[in-house]
């Protein structure tokens, strides 16, 4: 309020001085009008002067007044001359005067001018720096909500996730639980599994050693009954042998795997296996992997009673 009141006093002011100096204007242009009218009086002055000189051949005396009457009428025009030239000096001194009067009005106006725009210029800095503040404080106030969004959004995240880990560890140690129930059953059956099958095992071993022990005995006994043993082969000699039998037990091929050291006694071993065809080997309904085992087999066979 204050402020629009001295703006309206500064240009009351301004228009004061520009209507001073109008009317100071007005009287200096009258002064110069009417010192431009003088000339005309100096002319009728020059007019008296010729009809003086016309009038000298007329009357001495009356030249002689007429040129005392010249003479006081040209000191009075000089009079009057000094004195219209001092008043056209007082009048330009005046006119100097009324132009630096408003010379020094109109820098008294600039620096009011001035002085009210550096105040408007100070008032717009105020203005703008409390917009700037008010938009800080405004930017600040955003930022303070977006960081304490932000950390509650982290927050509730972080709960989340939290609440996630705790319930895939819940699911984690479930799972865990039941495999390891599920590993602890796999390995109870798989022990159980392992010991009987390493049962039937022992007993298809011990099943099978008994029958292959049995048959082998069979077969040696049905090939010695067939061999012939001349009394000069030493009791040491045993030739081991490879026999390769049907599933009937069908001899289909011998041969000497390890000699005895002669050939004599070689050939008699194996004349005796094919004499005794077909060997005693295991039923293969009954038996049909022993009887595998028997269809290609290696026999040693030291000479009979050593």
């Amino acid at each position: 309020m204050s402020e629009r009141r001295e703006r309206e006093n500064m240009r009351n002011k301004t228009v004061a001085y520009v209507a001073a100096g109008l009317v100071h204007a007005g009287i200096l242009v009258a002064l110069l009008v009417n010192f431009s009218s003088k000339p005309k009086v100096v002319d009728a002055a020059y007019a008296e002067k010729v009809d003086v000189v016309k009038a000298t051949t007329v009357d001495e005396s009356a030249i002689q007044k007429q040129q005392d009457k010249l003479r006081q009428a040209e000191l009075q025009r000089e009079r009057e001359k000094q004195a219209e030239a001092k008043r056209l000096e007082r009048l330009k001194q005046q006119s100097e005067d009324e132009k630096r009067r408003i010379a020094d009005l109109q820098k008294q106006q600039q620096v009011e001018t001035e002085k009210a725009a550096e105040l408007e210029r100070q008032r717009k800095a105020i203005a703008l720096k409390k917009q700037r503040e008010e938009e800080q404080r405004a930017k600040e106030l955003a930022e303070r909500k977006r960081q304490a969004e932000l950390a509650r959004q982290r927050k509730l995240e972080q709960e989340r996730k939290k609440r996630e880990q705790q319930r895939q560890e819940e699911e984690a140690r479930r799972v865990a639980e039941e495999q390891q129930a599920l590993e602890t059953q796999r390995l109870l059956q798989e022990s159980l599994a392992a010991e009987a099958a390493f049962r039937a095992e022992r007993e298809a071993q011990q099943r099978t050693t008994t029958i292959i022990a049995k048959h082998t005995a069979l077969i040696k006994q049905k090939v010695d009954s067939f061999r012939t043993i001349a009394p000069d082969f030493e009791r040491w000699r045993v030739a081991e042998v490879n026999i390769k039998v049907s599933p009937l037990g069908e001899v289909l091929e011998t041969r000497i795997v390890k000699s005895s050291g002669s050939e004599r006694y070689d050939r008699s071993v194996e004349s005796a296996i094919l004499k005794a065809s077909p060997l005693p080997i295991p039923d293969l309904t009954l038996d049909p992997e022993a009887n595998n085992i028997f269809r290609n087999i290696n026999y040693k066979f030291p000479m009979p009673g050593a």
